[in-house]
């Protein structure tokens, strides 16, 4: 009756250790995605409000479609849109010299698990290029990564290449779309991912 007794307790302290571990785990969780929306918030109000690229299809496009904008609709959007920065949440993806700058490529996090992805090459000095090296080598992959404000200029829609039944060489547009322009400003932020998927 004693050892029962005793099994019992031991059974509800590791019951009530899991639990409490689990809900300190969330807490953890919850505080890191408050301070990274407030991080973006941050951002947002330096640069005195910033828009959404899919939100400048006014409907036509979203972030949810498997398909990107035509490319006419693209060309529109920069047009009429020339000048005024955009917010992305994104994982850097590489870095390389032009010159005296550098190209950084970044992978947008809204089309995470969707049918094509949206990279971006932008252009940056090198403080900003040792300040994105630094984070992303602390970052844990996927997860964490950055909120970039960027100034675009230019598009390109990568096409692949295959053969017909007739040897015949097919060109067809990717699943990629590459947005280019000027990094203006970025910003580590602590489990991104989790800002993407609560604004899915």
């Amino acid at each position: 009756m004693r050892r029962a007794f005793y099994t019992l307790v031991v059974s509800a302290a590791i019951i009530w250790v899991g639990c409490r571990d689990e809900n300190s785990q969330e807490t953890r969780t919850t505080t890191t995605t408050t301070v990274s929306r407030q991080t973006v918030d941050d951002l947002v109000a330096r640069h005195g409000g910033l828009e959404k690229w899919n939100r400048i299809f006014s409907g036509k496009w979203s972030a949810i479609s498997s398909e990107p904008p035509l490319s006419i609709e693209i060309e529109a959007a920069l047009e009429s849109h020339a000048g005024r920065p955009f917010l992305f949440l994104v994982n850097l993806q590489d870095i390389r010299r032009d010159g005296a700058d550098f190209v950084c490529r970044f992978w947008d996090l809204s089309r995470f698990g969707r049918g094509y992805h949206i990279h971006l090459e932008l252009l940056c000095d090198s403080v900003e290029a040792d300040y994105l090296v630094g984070k992303h080598e602390a970052a844990m992959p996927i997860l964490d990564g950055f909120a970039v404000v960027a100034l675009l200029s230019d598009f390109a829609r990568p096409e692949f290449a295959f053969h017909s039944n007739s040897d015949e060489v097919v060109l067809e547009p990717g699943n990629v779309l590459v947005l280019r322009g000027e990094l203006v400003e970025a910003v580590f932020v602590k489990q991104v991912l989790n800002l993407v998927k609560k604004k899915s």
